[in-house]
């Protein structure tokens, strides 16, 4: 099977945060035995490279005998709808292209609004449609090719480590109890200031000052497994996600997770211990913070995801590859 996979962008040295779990899906595909084509737009670098790109699909088409293309966030997807190759294409959406993108007091941008009209025309005018989670589903009941396919996660990858040694690694005091926060802090969607509120206000409770809330962002995926296995907890406040990668990847590290109800996280989350979700309240927040600074324990979070595992999604996706060609 020649399957084209057109992306928005792959992560690189000077941008190893860049969609990291797409380049892991493809390398799992690659494992099952697909014949993978890829071709990063770089979008990043130039809006118009999207409206370049149609052409350089075309040939990649020709050249590879390429028989399905499954395209991943709504941009990447109109490229390909444009290209016009008579080839089935199935559209990943990501989360933000359809859910749309914040401003400061959560509400969705003029943006993020064309984003979402943009997402919606693809949906009618694509092979198959797949989705995170059902919430994205959801805003798309108009039409019937959707597919709830959450990303995987590559247990080989992220996996249970030292704490100890992780800390000596990254230079991470021993006694601290570390609040980890994975999202850029500078996108209004990610909500760090109620993180942010949350582990101050722990911090200068009596009994509770070592603690210390890091946000590295911009990081490898390397670097990721090891900040998950030094820390104490993962904190996520968004105003809304998909199916935030970094909550399952922190559950395949056994890492407690503190976490607003966005997404499809409370399937995920509701049984599994240390592992909370909570209102956008600080004092919610600092409540579960307090419970896990006195325990210091890991979560179950491995055990509990391992239909996430990147080759079962794999199988996933392969079928619908299969689904499409046959008919």
């Amino acid at each position: 099977m020649n399957i084209l996979q057109v992306v928005a962008t792959l992560p690189s040295p000077e941008r190893p945060h860049e969609q990291p779990f797409t380049a892991a899906q493809i390398d799992s595909l690659r494992r099952a035995g697909l014949n993978i084509t890829v071709f990063n737009i770089k979008g990043y670098e130039s809006k118009l490279n999207y409206f370049t790109a149609p052409k350089r699909i075309k040939e990649l088409v020709k050249k590879h005998n390429i028989e399905l293309i499954h395209a991943h966030y709504s941009y990447s997807g109109l490229s390909a709808w444009l290209a016009k190759t008579g080839k089935p294409i199935v559209l990943s959406l990501m989360g933000s292209d359809l859910l749309g993108t914040a401003d400061h007091n959560g509400k969705v941008t003029f943006r993020g609004k064309l984003d979402i009209r943009l997402s919606r025309f693809l949906a009618k005018n694509v092979d198959q449609i797949i989705v995170k989670s059902k919430e994205m589903r959801n805003h798309l009941d108009f039409i019937p090719n959707v597919e709830i396919i959450p990303n995987g996660v590559n247990f080989d990858f992220f996996k249970p480590l030292d704490q100890s040694e992780m800390r000596k690694k990254l230079n991470i005091d021993q006694d601290l109890f570390v609040a980890l926060f994975l999202g850029n802090a500078k996108n209004e969607r990610k909500n760090f200031k109620l993180a942010k509120a949350a582990v101050e206000k722990l911090k200068a409770t009596e009994g509770y000052e070592k603690t210390e809330l890091i946000n590295p962002w911009g990081i490898s995926h390397s670097q990721v497994v090891e900040y998950m296995n030094a820390a104490n907890v993962l904190l996520l406040t968004s105003y809304w996600e998909g199916s935030p990668n970094v909550v399952k990847e922190a559950m395949a590290c056994n890492l407690p997770i503190i976490s607003v109800n966005v997404g499809d996280l409370e399937k995920h989350l509701k049984n599994t211990k240390n592992c909370f979700i909570v209102p956008f309240d600080e004092n919610k927040i600092v409540e579960k913070l307090k419970f896990l600074y006195k325990t210091r324990e890991r979560s179950d979070g491995r055990e509990n995801i391992q239909y996430l595992r990147d080759d079962v999604i794999a199988k996933r996706i392969i079928e619908i590859y299969e689904k499409i060609l046959s008919a």
